[in-house]
């Protein structure tokens, strides 16, 4: 129970989190009503963040006060992955009481999203007005502020999710959503290094504009993601489970391998297409990690998708490529003196220097996937 001085809560990870956690103890626990009360009280609390002139949530609560507000460097403003990133958990909550305001709350929100501006099946843009429910900028990417949105069409798709929904398309327009990102993404984001060919995706500054040979960490689930909806038959094999294999082995390839740690950077670049490396860069092959994007943060994209390769390919490899990375956070992300584990500032320097952060996604992520 939230005291007085409760923080403020990030609607976001608390779902993801906290909700998804409670419900997942109510399931693992075989219908233990102490944590669907839980999750119940906590969704009665984050309900406040919908409370917005169009519908798209605020980006956090104070669960004592109930006050929803956008984030404090852009107020005004959330994101795509974070608007976009809560039907599972809202809808499972829904199902499990009864109580449809959840439900409807967050397939609202990601509703807006799909029909908002898209390129070929990819939507326009990181920021969304709060106010207004209407895109910012016009930048193309599968990386930060966007990621997980792409995540939830498939996976909302495939709990049974939006059947509410039908005057809006109900749950075709999830797949349908999913699909059409699939295919753009093949035809317009997916690249191959210059002399490596390596397959990577890069980003665009606008619908058909410049096109820059850059790719988050993030983006590693993708692999996984296209693995599973070809499993699930969503997609056919043929491109899709070549096309997701030749993207994880770049992942593990181009951010781990050459890693000086084995660790992976949180960006990187690559020469091809005109395009080559700065000289200031840490550089390997077509490679490259930029002094500002060489931290890691022991994310968890990559083992993700190595884990879901295994299962719908059955290929030892993954299971290897897995082991390494587990060893090289083994190695290089633990703190010698408490046992514990940190970000490491840069993976291009040895011996490495740990910085005073830890976020939820390593036990919460990264280490289920590699276990």
């Amino acid at each position: 129970r939230p005291g007085a001085g409760a923080s403020d809560a990030s609607v976001f990870e608390v779902t993801i989190r906290a909700l998804g956690g409670l419900l997942s103890a109510y399931y693992l626990s075989g219908g233990d009503e102490l944590y669907l009360g839980k999750a119940q009280q906590l969704g009665e609390r984050l309900l406040a963040a919908f409370d917005s002139p169009s519908g798209m949530p605020y980006t956090d609560v104070n669960l004592a006060t109930g006050r929803a507000h956008g984030p404090q460097f852009n107020s005004g403003q959330t994101n795509v992955a974070e608007a976009g990133t809560l039907t599972m958990e809202w809808a499972t909550l829904s199902a499990l009481t009864g109580d449809e305001r959840f439900a409807r709350a967050a397939e609202r929100a990601q509703e807006m999203l799909m029909a908002s501006r898209h390129h070929e099946g990819l939507i326009e843009g990181m920021w969304v007005d709060i106010k207004t429910g209407q895109l910012g900028e016009r930048r193309i990417t599968l990386g930060a502020r966007v990621d997980s949105y792409y995540e939830y069409l498939l996976k909302y798709y495939l709990m049974g999710g939006g059947s509410g929904s039908e005057e809006r398309g109900g749950q075709a327009a999830y797949l349908e959503g999913f699909l059409k990102a699939a295919g753009a993404v093949s035809r317009t984001l997916s690249r191959r290094s210059a002399t490596e060919n390596l397959l990577l995706i890069a980003e665009q500054d606008r619908p058909g504009g410049r096109t820059s040979n850059k790719m988050d960490h993030l983006v590693c689930y993708w692999p996984g993601l296209i693995a599973l909806g070809v499993h699930r038959g969503a997609l056919p094999e043929e491109p899709y489970l070549r096309e997701a294999e030749d993207l994880a082995e770049s992942c593990f390839r181009a951010f781990y391998e050459r890693s000086p740690t084995g660790l992976a950077p949180e960006i990187i670049h690559w020469a091809g297409d005109g395009q080559k490396c700065p000289s200031s860069a840490f550089v390997s092959g077509d490679v490259c990690y930029n002094s500002n994007d060489q931290h890691n943060l022991l994310r968890p994209e990559t083992a993700e998708s190595l884990f879901v390769l295994h299962q719908v390919t059955g290929k030892e490899r993954y299971r290897e490529w897995g082991w390494r990375i587990f060893e090289a956070f083994e190695a290089n992300s633990t703190l010698p003196a408490a046992g514990g584990f940190a970000k490491v500032g840069s993976v291009a320097t040895l011996p490495p220097r740990h910085e005073d952060q830890l976020d939820t996604f390593w036990m919460a992520e990264t280490l289920k996937y590699l276990y």
